[in-house]
């Protein structure tokens, strides 16, 4: 979208019987020289932004960034990790990793996405 400057997703499924819809956005930021990634979903109503830097070998980039997890019921930032990885022109899997009850990492969550 946007002239080519911006990847545009957007998802939608049933979590725990209710439906979810989302949409995210990925570009590479000149000025900065990283990647950027936003997401907005129908769970909550704050705004996820993450960073990184593409590994060309893996294939895939990992984000680091920040949002307030609309589950906790509390308007704090937690950090979130994102594994992107590119599995060919019209597949992509996206891990999220966040802290648990005790602040070790778990995966929050897994994502195929698929070019329509």
């Amino acid at each position: 979208v946007l002239g080519d400057r911006y990847q545009q997703a957007t998802y939608t499924n049933v979590m725990m019987g209710n439906p979810v819809e989302g949409m995210g956005t990925m570009a590479f930021d000149n000025l900065k020289n990283v990647f950027i990634s936003t997401y907005i979903d129908n769970v909550g109503t704050g705004l996820m932004k993450m960073e990184g830097t593409w590994d060309e070998a893996a294939k895939s980039m990992t984000l680091k960034g920040n949002c307030v997890d609309p589950a906790s019921g509390l308007a704090k930032e937690t950090q979130i990790t994102q594994v992107f990885k590119v599995i060919n022109k019209n597949t992509h899997f996206v891990e999220m990793f966040g802290p648990d009850a005790d602040g070790k990492p778990f995966k929050m969550m897994e994502i195929n996405y698929r070019r329509k």
